[in-house]
């Protein structure tokens, strides 16, 4: 019932035009966990089928851009009206899988926020122990083929520490660090591509 009456407001605001009044001239920013199939939902998961509804609302109601873009606009100084830039967070299996075709299919820009040492791992962090299905993580090409197919890929740290809490230092060694693994990935796929022409 709640989920009806959230569904009637949000398309009655936009169907409206209200919401232009009521962002004014801001952006949204928004992130995304797991894109996984109806039975394996949980509060960091949406179904795919629900991806693809919030990808039509977004293509219809906002000026989707990549958050580099989005972030460029913001320094310049450019109006945001309306401008809405999509995330992933982690960098699970099935946003390959399941949220990079949806997002082709619409075209829309996407930014995949990988923690550098779970990928290809077999790593389960503490929200997910209580869970019966362990996470997939993406592997190194995975990445490498959004990128290729023209996805924006961040670093979001080595370890998935919670930046606000550890030292100064450690902080630094978590966002460089994640960094100094992404270009050694890069590095090795360009070796590997002389070696093969």
């Amino acid at each position: 019932m709640i989920g009806a009456i959230k569904d009637f407001v949000g398309h009655s605001v936009f169907g409206s035009g209200l919401h232009g009044a009521l962002l004014g001239n801001s952006a949204v920013v928004v992130a995304f966990h797991h894109i996984r199939n109806a039975e394996q939902t949980d509060s960091l998961s949406i179904n795919v089928e629900l991806f693809e509804d919030y990808c039509r609302f977004f293509r219809r109601h906002f000026n989707v851009v990549s958050l580099p873009e989005l972030v460029t606009k913001i320094e310049r100084g450019e109006r945001l009206r309306r401008t809405l830039a999509i995330t992933f967070d982690d960098g699970y299996l099935d946003n390959y899988e399941n949220a990079a075709p949806v997002l082709e299919r619409y075209g829309l820009p996407a930014t995949f926020f990988v923690v550098t040492e779970w990928v290809g791992s077999t790593i389960v962090p503490w929200w997910h122990r209580e869970c019966s299905a362990r996470p997939q993580w993406m592997a190194w090409e995975h990445i490498e083929s959004l990128h290729r197919r023209g996805f924006d890929i961040g670093a979001h740290t080595k370890t998935h520490a919670d930046l606000g809490t550890i030292s100064g230092e450690m902080a630094r060694q978590e966002i460089l660090g994640a960094r100094a693994a992404a270009d050694a990935y890069a590095v090795e796929l360009k070796k590997r591509e002389r070696k093969n022409s």
